[in-house]
């Protein structure tokens, strides 16, 4: 849906997450939009923050018994006013199991993702200092600040 330029664009675009600790609540309590409407029992999620302008961000961590089954992603969205729907722009996805630190973009790509994931999309590893675990809280807000670093959005 989105040239490389016209991403690099809405990266560049001045967001701001506010600089208080980000708070996590069971997936089950929460209206989250489409494509996080499904997620449940082990998934715990953040409201959708609002960035600024049309930019929306939802951080989410699943649950699992050992560290190598947990997970935590990031989905930066675009709010389509006219079209009544989030596009999603970017994900950015931490799998301790296999993948490691790495990159989802909607980017070159002619299918329409309104309120959907972006499945196929362009994929880039990232490199990552140190191992975090998504069951602790501290790991969690470190992942954030990675996040924030990585798509430009400014902590105030």
């Amino acid at each position: 849906m989105f040239t490389r330029k016209e991403l690099k664009e809405h990266f560049k675009f001045p967001k701001k997450l506010p600089k208080k600790m980000v708070e996590f609540y069971p997936a089950k309590s929460l209206k989250l939009p489409r494509p996080l409407h499904k997620l449940r029992h082990s998934h715990y999620c953040t409201d959708l923050l609002n960035l600024g302008g049309n930019y929306r961000i939802a951080f989410v961590w699943k649950e699992g018994e050992e560290r190598k089954r947990c997970q935590i992603y990031a989905h930066l969205f675009i709010d389509l006013e006219k079209d009544k729907c989030l596009c999603p722009l970017a994900r950015i996805d931490y799998h301790p199991s296999h993948k490691g630190l790495h990159i989802v973009l909607n980017c070159e790509d002619n299918r329409n993702l309104c309120n959907r994931s972006i499945p196929g999309g362009k994929e880039f590893n990232l490199k990552l200092k140190q191992q975090i675990d998504p069951r602790i809280k501290s790991d969690r807000q470190h992942f954030i600040a990675i996040v924030c670093e990585r798509l430009g959005i400014n902590r105030e």
